[in-house]
């Protein structure tokens, strides 16, 4: 866990610091952009609330007194903690360090240490659970999917996906797995995949267009109805016009 003590609102000192541990580094591809948009859009849609914070590329610092000692992991969860907009995580003034944070690999990776030196950080800080991922194997000396339960020290092995291809985390009720080449989450509780923000917006259209549809074949058969209905009803008419003029011919030969 950290070493520096619990503040009250701490101050953040040299507040227009804007260095990057990024800066300078190789831009990351679309398979990175997407990786990450997936698998944040997933545990924010259906993890964040009272007692889950989800975030993406957020600056998680430990020492609200040096804001150049940071990591800004592509995922991350921390349980316990309140949903909100925050500019900044900073762990003593949360109380605890993210729960679960996940990096996707990218051409930065080497330079980032995302497979020693931040793990070596997250470990010291309290992360329970690290999880690296290669979005489309482009990294091929590393799995695809990897976990490092970091609550057994940074030096804990890799655990890799299970013989189904899932790998499941141990804290929250989703896993990662690779579909059609891309790296996407899944709901442990019913094993499916959880739809991307495409995918979801894809399904929406697609229900509103099977509504409309539907209510235009309402509204034509109803129209049809009101039409038959209409026809019937002149029929009935005119029958009775004629059974009425059949009537005064009776009445008049008689």
């Amino acid at each position: 866990m950290s070493v520096y003590p619990p503040v009250e609102s701490s101050p953040l000192l040299d507040p227009d610091y804007v260095d990057s541990e990024e800066q300078d580094e190789p831009l990351a591809g679309q398979d990175h952009r997407l990786t990450i948009n997936y698998v944040f859009h997933a545990f924010n849609t259906r993890l964040s609330g009272p007692d889950c914070f989800v975030a993406a590329e957020l600056r998680v610092h430990r020492n609200p007194r040096n804001l150049r000692d940071y990591k800004e992991p592509d995922v991350m969860v921390a349980l316990g903690v309140a949903d909100g907009i925050r500019e900044r995580y900073i762990i003593p003034d949360e109380g605890k360090a993210p729960d679960l944070v996940i990096e996707a690999l990218s051409p930065s990776s080497e330079q980032n240490s995302d497979l020693d030196e931040k793990k070596t950080w997250y470990a010291k800080e309290g992360v329970r659970e690290y999880i690296v991922v290669d979005p489309q194997g482009k990294f091929p000396t590393q799995p695809r999917l990897q976990r490092f339960r970091l609550e057994l020290g940074a030096d804990a092995p890799a655990e890799l996906a299970d013989p189904d291809g899932v790998l499941r985390s141990r804290l929250i009720p989703f896993g990662l797995t690779v579909h059609d080449d891309w790296v996407r989450v899944v709901d442990l509780a019913t094993g499916e995949l959880v739809p991307t923000p495409k995918e979801s917006e894809q399904r929406r259209l697609a229900a509103e267009r099977e509504a409309r549809e539907a209510l235009a074949r309402a509204w034509e058969a109803n129209a049809l109805a009101e039409a038959a209905e209409a026809r019937a009803s002149a029929l009935e008419t005119e029958l009775a016009r004629l059974r009425r003029l059949l009537q005064e011919r009776d009445t008049d030969r008689a």
